[in-house]
């Protein structure tokens, strides 16, 4: 089991190494387009798209390292009191009562959206551009796969400290 925590872990912390220069370039763009709209009054009508495409690849490809780094927001006026076992079945119950079935829906919903877009070719609508929509699609099954890898690998960690006490 440590192997397979530590093969998710290594996943996740490389591919938030490398998904984080997603916002170094979604800044650039939208540096670039504030300087062209209002220093040279030349708006483009391609970075809206290109920058919600680029933000949410950014925001769901790095669910899994902000997962395993436990970055995530909670609110903590009665976890940050427990012991590492309470904190650990608070994990435990939350991941299988909430995170599984919440996995399972947007599955149910994300995976048929996704082929759909992918064989009627749809476009975004925003702009003029038209953009593909296919692949933010997919980059939303991506992000949930390896958030949910890694939510599984902090369960098994997490009935590991409920078993034994002990971190793995």
């Amino acid at each position: 089991m440590h192997t397979i925590v530590s093969i998710i872990d290594t996943i996740n912390e490389k591919l938030g190494a490398i998904f984080m220069w997603l916002m170094v370039i979604l800044i650039a763009i939208v540096t670039y387009d504030v300087l062209m709209r209002y220093i040279f009054n030349a708006p483009s009508v391609w970075v809206y798209e290109l920058a919600l495409i680029i933000g949410s690849a950014a925001y769901l490809l790095s669910w899994g390292d902000t997962e395993r780094l436990d970055k995530h927001l909670r609110v903590d006026i009665f976890y940050s009191r427990c012991s590492p076992k309470w904190k650990a079945l608070i994990n435990v119950l939350g991941t299988v009562i909430c995170w599984y079935p919440l996995f399972i829906a947007y599955m149910i919903v994300s995976v048929p959206w996704a082929i759909k877009s992918w064989r009627v070719g749809e476009k975004m609508m925003e702009s003029y551009w038209y953009p593909p929509f296919g692949p933010t699609r997919t980059v939303i099954i991506v992000g949930l796969c390896l958030f949910t890898m890694q939510i599984t690998a902090n369960l098994i960690r997490n009935i590991h400290i409920l078993k034994t006490g002990e971190q793995i």
